[in-house]
Protein backbone atom coordinates (compact mmCIF):
# COMPACT_ATOMS: atom_id res chain seq x y z
CA UNK A 1 0.00 0.00 0.00
CA UNK A 2 2.96 2.38 0.51
CA UNK A 3 3.34 2.81 -3.27
CA UNK A 4 -0.34 3.67 -3.85
CA UNK A 5 0.11 7.43 -3.47
CA UNK A 6 3.03 7.46 -5.93
CA UNK A 7 1.14 5.16 -8.34
CA UNK A 8 -1.81 7.52 -8.37
CA UNK A 9 0.45 10.53 -8.89
CA UNK A 10 2.23 8.87 -11.83
CA UNK A 11 -0.95 7.15 -13.09
CA UNK A 12 1.00 3.91 -13.39
CA UNK A 13 2.08 1.10 -11.10
CA UNK A 14 5.59 1.40 -9.70
CA UNK A 15 5.94 -2.02 -8.06
CA UNK A 16 4.92 -5.56 -8.89
CA UNK A 17 5.86 -8.44 -11.17
CA UNK A 18 4.88 -6.47 -14.29
CA UNK A 19 7.81 -4.14 -13.52
CA UNK A 20 10.36 -6.97 -13.49
CA UNK A 21 12.92 -7.09 -16.27
CA UNK A 22 13.28 -10.53 -17.82
CA UNK A 23 16.66 -11.16 -19.39
CA UNK A 24 16.80 -13.75 -22.14
CA UNK A 25 19.96 -15.01 -23.77
CA UNK A 26 20.34 -16.98 -26.96
CA UNK A 27 23.72 -18.50 -27.63
CA UNK A 28 25.16 -16.39 -24.82
CA UNK A 29 23.91 -13.14 -26.39
CA UNK A 30 21.37 -10.72 -24.90
CA UNK A 31 18.32 -11.45 -27.04
CA UNK A 32 17.00 -7.89 -26.83
CA UNK A 33 20.11 -6.10 -28.02
CA UNK A 34 22.24 -8.63 -29.90
CA UNK A 35 19.80 -10.65 -32.01
CA UNK A 36 18.22 -9.70 -35.32
CA UNK A 37 14.52 -8.78 -35.39
CA UNK A 38 13.76 -12.18 -36.90
CA UNK A 39 15.60 -14.00 -34.12
CA UNK A 40 13.93 -11.81 -31.48
CA UNK A 41 10.57 -12.73 -32.98
CA UNK A 42 11.58 -16.40 -32.90
CA UNK A 43 12.44 -16.14 -29.18
CA UNK A 44 9.12 -14.42 -28.45
CA UNK A 45 7.20 -17.08 -30.40
CA UNK A 46 9.06 -19.85 -28.60
CA UNK A 47 7.96 -18.37 -25.27
CA UNK A 48 4.38 -18.06 -26.57
CA UNK A 49 4.31 -21.71 -27.69
CA UNK A 50 5.83 -22.84 -24.40
CA UNK A 51 3.17 -20.95 -22.42
CA UNK A 52 0.47 -22.53 -24.61
CA UNK A 53 1.86 -26.00 -23.87
CA UNK A 54 2.06 -25.22 -20.16
CA UNK A 55 -1.57 -24.04 -20.03
CA UNK A 56 -2.65 -27.13 -21.96
CA UNK A 57 -0.83 -29.35 -19.46
CA UNK A 58 -2.18 -27.51 -16.42
CA UNK A 59 -5.81 -27.31 -17.56
CA UNK A 60 -6.01 -30.49 -19.62
CA UNK A 61 -7.54 -28.46 -22.44
CA UNK A 62 -5.76 -26.59 -25.21
CA UNK A 63 -6.64 -22.89 -25.40
CA UNK A 64 -7.08 -21.25 -28.79
CA UNK A 65 -3.66 -20.10 -29.99
CA UNK A 66 -3.68 -16.58 -31.42
CA UNK A 67 -0.64 -15.43 -33.43
CA UNK A 68 -0.95 -11.99 -34.99
CA UNK A 69 1.46 -11.43 -37.90
CA UNK A 70 3.92 -13.80 -36.26
CA UNK A 71 5.71 -14.73 -39.47
CA UNK A 72 6.54 -11.26 -40.84
CA UNK A 73 10.17 -11.12 -39.64
CA UNK A 74 10.99 -14.80 -40.20
CA UNK A 75 12.95 -16.35 -43.04
CA UNK A 76 11.36 -19.25 -44.90
CA UNK A 77 13.18 -21.99 -42.97
CA UNK A 78 12.31 -20.51 -39.59
CA UNK A 79 8.69 -19.92 -40.63
CA UNK A 80 8.41 -23.53 -41.81
CA UNK A 81 9.90 -24.77 -38.51
CA UNK A 82 7.44 -22.64 -36.54
CA UNK A 83 4.50 -24.04 -38.51
CA UNK A 84 5.79 -27.50 -37.63
CA UNK A 85 5.69 -26.58 -33.93
CA UNK A 86 2.11 -25.31 -33.93
CA UNK A 87 -0.01 -27.40 -31.57
CA UNK A 88 -3.01 -29.40 -32.63
CA UNK A 89 -6.35 -27.83 -31.96
CA UNK A 90 -7.47 -24.34 -32.78
CA UNK A 91 -4.96 -21.78 -33.95
CA UNK A 92 -5.75 -18.41 -35.47
CA UNK A 93 -2.95 -16.90 -37.53
CA UNK A 94 -3.09 -13.47 -39.09
CA UNK A 95 -0.75 -12.15 -41.73
CA UNK A 96 -0.50 -9.11 -43.95
CA UNK A 97 1.30 -11.21 -46.55
CA UNK A 98 1.16 -14.70 -47.95
CA UNK A 99 0.53 -17.81 -45.89
CA UNK A 100 3.67 -19.04 -44.17
CA UNK A 101 5.46 -21.92 -45.87
CA UNK A 102 4.17 -25.29 -44.74
CA UNK A 103 0.86 -23.92 -43.43
CA UNK A 104 -2.18 -26.00 -44.34
CA UNK A 105 -5.13 -24.05 -42.93
CA UNK A 106 -8.62 -25.51 -42.88
CA UNK A 107 -10.01 -22.05 -43.55
CA UNK A 108 -8.55 -18.88 -45.04
CA UNK A 109 -10.39 -15.60 -44.60
CA UNK A 110 -9.20 -12.53 -46.47
CA UNK A 111 -10.03 -8.90 -45.83
CA UNK A 112 -10.53 -7.24 -49.22
CA UNK A 113 -11.87 -3.73 -49.54
CA UNK A 114 -13.09 -3.80 -45.96
CA UNK A 115 -15.04 -7.04 -46.45
CA UNK A 116 -14.27 -10.58 -45.33
CA UNK A 117 -14.02 -13.19 -48.06
CA UNK A 118 -13.61 -16.96 -47.76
Amino acid sequence: MSARHEDLRRTTTTVGPQRDEVEIEAGGLDARTRLSQGRQRCVALSLRLASHRLMTTITGSAPVLLLDDAFSELDEGTARALVGELPGGQALLTTAGELPPGAAPKLVVRLVGGRLQQ
